[in-house]
């Protein structure tokens, strides 16, 4: 088989590879056979992004993962990913996140840790109110139904959850869950790690609290599992899960094989895409069910906002669709602009009728076992129907 030529493809391809090397502009152009300036013009046309700005996006999420291991000081990531000076590079991903290596490290890899008035083991029988949606995930798979849950962007009613859920579970409505709400319903808080301490020292003030931090949604099922002394039973449904995983994985090979999907979050004015992350339902197609994502694509973050004709660039075969309720306009920005349009009706996904509208809770709150587990079923639904 021979080798197509994509300059712009094999730019991405190479700094995603050698992004620890020195790589300049002149020397991406270069390869590419165009001069610096018409290479960056081409290369933001697609992309979105200049050559320079997607190297750093690499060398960012790769830092913010080793931050996470604790393997490493931030000197040492500093240089393996391609940064000689371990201030400027303080610098520049304290411009990308907001915080600093050694502050992001400090909040994302704290462990489960008591607070006054906090415990270190949990009774099922106690009365147990969750903050989130995706703390409640776990727990209810477990076999503990909550007595109130901190439902974020809906409510109970209307989330994943719902038909998981006993009927006398009570809504804690708005997020943050405040004190009133908590008083009257609980033996036990468990919080989330997002919210401040001020917020974490009124709940301990409420009720003995433990807050679960992770990584990812194995880190709150495998924690929560091991407050409630459930370790075997936390384990055994992460095996049912990765059962389930390699099944569909095999079913989407025979029904779509390499074909490329794209995940499409509308918003009011401003469409965005999934990433290959581990996170989300971008970690649910790309790395759990190892889907094909348009090449090329920027993984660097979660997600990120992509216009109409860098969608229309991409060209997927198959596109999930997820209109967000909760902002006023989205749904009217969808229908207006976008799927009307001359360049929506070109896409691949669109002519062939490749296009699914998923629910917004679900796939975006979604993250825990039972979210997942949901997901894996829809999406093999629709892309692999009996």
């Amino acid at each position: 088989m021979t080798h197509s030529f994509n300059p712009i493809k094999d730019a991405c391809t190479y700094m995603e590879k050698y992004f620890s090397d020195e790589i300049t502009l002149d020397m991406l152009a270069e390869s590419a056979g165009m001069t610096p300036s018409y290479f960056s013009k081409k290369f933001k046309e697609q992309l979105g992004v200049s050559p320079i700005q997607y190297l750093l996006e690499i060398r960012m999420k790769v830092a913010r993962d080793l931050l996470k291991e604790q393997e490493q000081n931030v000197k040492q990531i500093s240089q393996k990913i391609g940064f000689q000076d371990e201030f400027y590079f303080s610098r520049k991903f304290k411009s990308y996140y907001g915080v600093s290596p050694r502050l992001y490290r400090k909040k994302m890899v704290r462990e489960t840790k008591p607070m006054k008035n906090s415990i270190l083991s949990i009774s099922s029988d106690k009365r147990i109110v969750v903050t989130l949606q995706r703390l409640a995930d776990p727990l209810i798979a477990l076999g503990i139904n909550p007595t109130a849950i901190g439902c974020f962007g809906t409510t109970i009613e209307n989330t994943y959850l719902h038909s998981h859920i006993s009927p006398l579970t009570k809504d804690l409505g708005e997020y943050p869950p405040q004190r009133e709400a908590i008083e009257s319903t609980t033996d036990v808080i468990i919080a989330d790690q997002w919210r401040t301490g001020e917020e974490y020292r009124e709940y301990a003030e409420i009720s003995p609290t433990v807050i679960i931090s992770g990584k990812d949604w194995r880190d709150y099922l495998q924690r929560i599992a091991q407050l409630f002394g459930m370790e075997h039973q936390g384990a055994e449904l992460l095996r049912e899960y990765e059962q389930k995983v390699q099944y569909a994985k095999q079913k989407l090979r025979q029904s779509i094989n390499e074909k490329q999907v794209i995940m499409l979050r509308v918003l009011k004015h401003e469409l965005q895409i999934y990433n290959p992350s581990p996170y989300g339902v971008g970690g649910v197609l790309y790395n759990d069910l190892g889907l094909k994502p348009p090449e090329p694509i920027n993984s660097a973050g979660t997600m990120r906002t992509i216009s109409l004709s860098e969608l229309a660039i991409l060209n997927p075969d198959y596109i999930f669709v997820e209109i967000v309720p909760w902002l006023n306009g989205s749904s009217e920005y969808f229908q207006e602009f976008i799927k009307d349009s001359t360049e929506w009706s070109k896409i691949n996904a669109v002519r062939n009728e490749k296009v699914a509208f998923v629910e917004n809770n679900l796939w975006v709150e979604g993250d825990g076992i039972i979210g997942r587990t949901m997901m894996v079923e829809e999406i093999l639904r629709i892309l692999s129907p009996l």
